[in-house]
């Protein structure tokens, strides 16, 4: 990855990693390697409490990072999972302060012998970044210290916000002491409610309209806001062989409804896909793992094929192949 120079600024990536997209996307994406979603939030099988502590100190007080994962069985088989990260830069040159705080939490519940299970999932992300633009004229001095350097902006920030709740649980209809040869049949359904701001504003723009060229529109501050809210309805049905972790075949439909606030523009939006997935041993060392998903309604026309296939090649190692097919809307920021 690719930062403007230093830990808690927009990144992206050096090596082409083609995004699998699905329905509606803002397009806000330059700090996604710092932050911890929903979907990342990890669960625990321990039978002790299991704490997992990370802490970086850098040339400053204030510049540091921390990591910290707990998770602890309680009784009649509940799970609670934390996940908290914190990242504090000061940066090289002034106006160049980035502060990045994650937190995630979660419940697990087990019941009927462990085959229905359940997730309660929260997740917020929050993003502070100074902007500095580039670097002023330089000074007539070569011999100085970097923060005493002007930059173009001063006053130049960014807000950015999430927050994440989701309710996971699934259940294994044919227990496995029935099943024989058969797949297990899992019937599932996952829940999501999701919100995030995002919020760019300049309080002093410079006097030329050398950076913002034709954005600079009113000399008193430059503001660029998005409020964007969606909640995401996902059935599925799962066929798994026992002792294999994926799912042997998975189908099921999504639906997401999508609400925007553009300051002053207020806009809603639908997503409809039907998907699955597919994981397969074709022979001994071979094995084919595949995914797509169809939009429907507003979303026809977009689809995505992607597979994998993997040739084991013993202590040597494994050689894999991929292919990616999509056709998806652009992003709302590329529009």
């Amino acid at each position: 990855w690719a930062s403007l120079g230093n830990l808690g600024s927009a990144a992206f990536p050096l090596f082409l990693d083609p995004a699998e997209r699905q329905g509606f996307d803002p397009g806000i994406h330059a700090w996604d390697v710092y932050l911890r979603p929903v979907e990342h939030i990890p669960y625990f099988r321990s039978g002790q409490p299991y704490t997992n502590l990370y802490y970086s100190q850098g040339q400053a007080q204030d510049d540091a990072r921390f990591k910290a994962q707990f998770s602890r069985n309680f009784a009649n088989q509940v799970n609670f999972s934390l996940d908290h990260q914190a990242i504090n830069n000061l940066g090289a040159f002034n106006n160049q302060r980035t502060r990045v705080l994650s937190l995630g939490m979660g419940l697990w519940w087990q019941r009927l012998g462990g085959r229905y299970q359940a997730f309660l999932t929260f997740a917020e992300n929050n993003v502070q970044a100074q902007e500095p633009g580039r670097l002023g004229p330089p000074p007539a001095d070569t011999l100085v210290a970097s923060f005493t350097l002007a930059t173009l902006l001063e006053e130049a920030q960014v807000r950015y916000a999430n927050r994440d709740w989701s309710w996971f649980h699934i259940l294994r209809l044919r227990p496995d002491s029935l099943a024989g040869r058969l797949p297990d049949l899992r019937v599932g359904h996952r829940l999501t409610w999701h919100q995030s701001t995002f919020k760019y504003f300049d309080a002093a723009p410079p006097a030329d309209s050398s950076f913002y060229r034709i954005l600079r529109t009113d000399d008193r501050g430059l503001r660029h806001y998005l409020e964007w809210q969606y909640v995401a309805n996902h059935l599925f049905l799962r066929w798994h062989r026992k002792g294999q972790r994926a799912p042997l075949l998975e189908a099921g439909l999504v639906h997401r409804y999508h609400r925007l606030y553009q300051e002053p523009r207020d806009s809603s939006l639908h997503d409809l896909f039907v998907q699955g997935s597919l994981n397969v041993t074709l022979q001994e060392r071979l094995r084919l793992s595949a995914n797509a998903h169809l939009g429907l309604w507003q979303n026809f026309g977009e689809y995505k094929l992607a597979g994998e296939l993997t040739l084991s090649l013993g202590k040597a190692g494994q050689l894999t192949g991929g292919l990616l097919n999509q056709r998806y809307r652009p992003a709302l920021l590329a529009q």
